[in-house]
C-alpha cells in the first residue's frame, strides 16, 4: 500500500509539474511575441520619417530603389522592410527584402506567414497624395 501511494504522489507531482511547465512556456510565448511585435512596430514608426524624406528628396520619377549595405556582408537580416505604394509597387527596400512585395495586404496592422511577422502603416499625416498612399511593410524572422 505504501509503495502504491508514493508512485501515486510521485505521478501526480510529475503531471503537475508538465502541466505547469507547458503553461508557463505558453505565457512566456505570449509575452515574447507582444514584445517582438511591438519592437517591430516601433521600428517601422521611427523609420518612416526618414525613408519619406529620402523619397521626396528624389528627383524624377520613383523607381525602386534597394538599400546598399556600407559594411561587409554580416549575413541575413532579421529585419527587412519594403516601402510600398497604394498599387503595391515598391519604391524602397531593405538589403535583404525580396524584390517581389510581401504577400502582405495594404492595410494597416500585423500579418504573419510562415517566416516572418509583418507590420503595415501608412504615414500618419498627409500633406500630398503621396504620404497618403504610401505603405510601409517591416518583416522580422519569427
Amino acid at each position: 500500500m505504501t509503495r502504491r501511494l508514493i508512485l501515486w504522489l510521485t505521478g501526480a507531482a510529475t503531471a503537475f509539474w508538465l502541466i505547469a511547465a507547458a503553461l508557463g512556456v505558453s505565457v512566456m510565448k505570449e509575452e515574447f511575441d507582444e514584445f517582438f511585435d511591438g519592437s517591430l512596430q516601433e521600428t517601422a514608426e521611427r523609420l518612416m520619417p526618414l525613408v519619406i524624406d529620402d523619397l521626396q528628396r528624389r528627383e524624377g520619377p520613383v523607381s525602386p530603389k534597394h538599400i546598399q549595405r556600407q559594411v561587409e556582408d554580416m549575413g541575413e537580416e532579421y529585419l527587412i522592410y519594403q516601402v510600398r505604394d497604394a498599387s503595391g509597387t515598391i519604391l524602397i527596400r531593405s538589403h535583404d527584402a525580396p524584390e517581389a512585395p510581401f504577400e502582405t495586404p495594404l492595410k494597416r496592422g500585423f500579418w504573419k506567414n510562415d517566416d516572418y511577422q509583418f507590420y503595415t502603416r501608412a504615414p500618419r499625416t498627409a500633406r500630398s497624395s503621396f504620404r497618403s498612399a504610401m505603405r510601409w511593410t517591416t518583416g522580422s524572422r519569427r
